[in-house]
Order: structure tokens, then C-alpha cells, then sequence
């Protein structure tokens, strides 16, 4: 209908228990379909400059029905939530008219944004039952009552949180936030609980893409047997140690060191697998 010479593919879905075709999925597979120029309807200067650089980088990539506006819709507000804009109001509307060429069919959109309040912190308190301490979680915390309350670093508290738990063997454990805003104060706060779920222990321990030789060196500092309550802690400080083991910490220095948790919830138990890949 709108004169675009593309190349469509017909893909037919089965209803396994009908055992008839019962959907047909068309894509088109050329020229390719993307987001073209993202519009804003405010302008330029009162967007954020990093929202600016969200839009542009957006511009391009991979057109979806029904993704795409859902994307710029939570990249722009990620960009207002990490300064502290904890309510921002974006609409993104997708219009009508595409821009065709041999190479690409380009899909443009409109945006309005109104970053609303700049939020500050007013508590973050929590429950009396977790494992961190208040005066423990407010001695690392890098917000504090009175500061802005940027996403970014009220993330990082949450996971700080949940790494405590893990450290502790508690692998599936949710931490549960609950904010209040005060919108004539342009202040929130957060309650914090949390819930630990079963307690696992350390299981199997396999090192990857070693020599025999390596591998008995690293097996003889493994500090975690089987059986402890697993600490994911104890894991990421195996590899990042400074004069405890020389020797390995000079092979470690010159790879990539990653590690792999595989959690058996029948057993309540983690097989650790430990893996050193050469650097690119």
C-alpha cells in the first residue's frame, strides 16, 4: 500500500494439539527495517544532553512494533532517573509517514519529555530483620538525606544489599525497596526488607581451559569447601587478591577471569565453575 519493494518472509505456526496451521508470521527480511529520526518535541536545548546522545545512538538500531517505542521510552528515563528526575513523563509516538530507501526503511518517531521533580533523599531505612546492619549499609552508602537521589546510586545500594545475602549463601534472595514521595518536599524515601529464601552450600568446583598443572595450583588455594555455605564473596575475591598468591596472581594479571554459578535447587546447592580466557 505504501509502494515499498521489499522482500517478505511467511513463517506458518502449528497448533501442536490441532495439528493445523493455525498463524502465519510475516517479516520482511530486505531491505532492513529501523528506527529512523527520533524527533523531539520539546527543544533540543531543554533535553538533557545525555538524552540527546540516548536519541541519537537509538536512531538506527533495529525496528520492532512493538519494542521500539517501548525502548526510547525507558532509555530516556533511565538518562532523568540516574540525575535524580525520579518521575519523568515520556511520550513516544511512532509517525505515520517512513522514509524508504534501497538500503533501509527508516521508522521516525516523536518524543515529549517533562523531566518533573528533582528528587532528594529524605531516609533509607531498613528492616530490622536483614541480615546489614543500618549503621553497616549507611557507612558504604553514597547517598545520603539531603542528597539528590540519583537512581544510579540507589541502585548500587540495593545491590549491595543483595550481595551481602549471597555472600551468606542466600542465592535467590530478593530485596524489596518500597519508595515514598513527598511531591511538596521533592523528597522520597525507602523502606527496605527483604526476602532470603534457602540457604545454599557450596557444591562442585571445576576450573576450564587450564593445564593439569594450573589447575592443581588453583584447586590447592580453593578456600570454599564443599558443604560451607556458599559465598559468592569468597568467589570473586579468588581471583582478585594482591600478594597472597604471587604466582597465580601474576597468570590471573594477564587473562580474563570468569566465573560461572550454576544453582541446583533440588540439593540447595552451587557448582562453581572457574574459567581463564586470553585477552583480545
Amino acid at each position: 500500500a505504501q509502494g515499498i519493494k521489499a522482500t517478505v518472509a511467511a513463517a506458518p505456526y502449528s497448533d501442536i494439539k490441532l495439528h493445523k496451521i493455525t498463524a502465519i508470521s510475516f517479516n520482511i527480511t530486505a531491505p532492513s527495517v529501523i528506527v529512523g529520526d527520533i524527533h523531539p518535541e520539546n527543544a533540543p536545548a531543554a533535553l538533557d544532553p545525555k538524552a540527546v546522545e540516548v536519541l541519537a545512538k537509538l536512531s538506527g538500531s533495529p525496528y520492532d512494533r512493538e519494542g521500539s517505542a517501548s525502548q526510547i521510552t525507558t532509555n530516556l528515563a533511565n538518562v532523568y532517573r540516574d540525575k535524580g528526575y525520579l518521575e519523568p513523563e515520556i511520550h513516544v509516538t511512532q509517525q505515520s509517514s517512513a522514509v524508504i530507501t534501497p538500503e533501509a526503511i527508516r521508522i521516525p518517531f516523536s518524543v515529549s519529555v517533562v523531566a518533573g521533580l528533582l528528587y532528594k533523599v529524605a531516609a533509607i531505612q531498613l528492616a530490622p530483620d536483614m541480615l546489614v546492619t543500618q549503621a553497616d549499609f549507611d557507612k558504604q552508602s553514597q547517598v545520603h538525606p539531603g542528597d539528590v537521589a540519583d537512581a544510579q546510586h540507589i541502585r548500587e545500594n540495593w545491590q549491595f544489599l543483595e550481595r551481602q545475602y549471597h555472600n551468606r549463601g542466600y542465592m535467590t534472595a530478593r530485596v524489596q525497596p518500597t519508595s515514598t514521595f513527598d511531591r511538596s518536599q521533592g523528597t522520597v524515601s525507602y523502606t527496605v526488607a527483604a526476602q532470603p529464601g534457602p540457604q545454599y552450600t557450596m557444591g562442585a568446583l571445576s576450573i576450564e581451559n587450564v593445564t593439569d598443572d594450573l589447575r592443581a595450583q588453583m584447586l590447592a588455594v580453593w578456600k570454599l569447601p564443599a558443604g560451607a555455605p556458599f559465598n559468592e564473596g569468597a568467589v570473586r575475591g579468588y581471583f582478585a587478591t594482591h600478594d597472597v598468591n604471587p604466582k597465580l596472581e601474576r597468570i590471573f594479571a594477564l587473562v580474563n577471569c570468569k566465573y560461572v554459578l550454576h544453582l541446583n535447587d533440588a540439593s540447595k546447592t552451587v557448582d562453581v565453575v572457574l574459567r581463564l580466557e586470553k585477552r583480545t
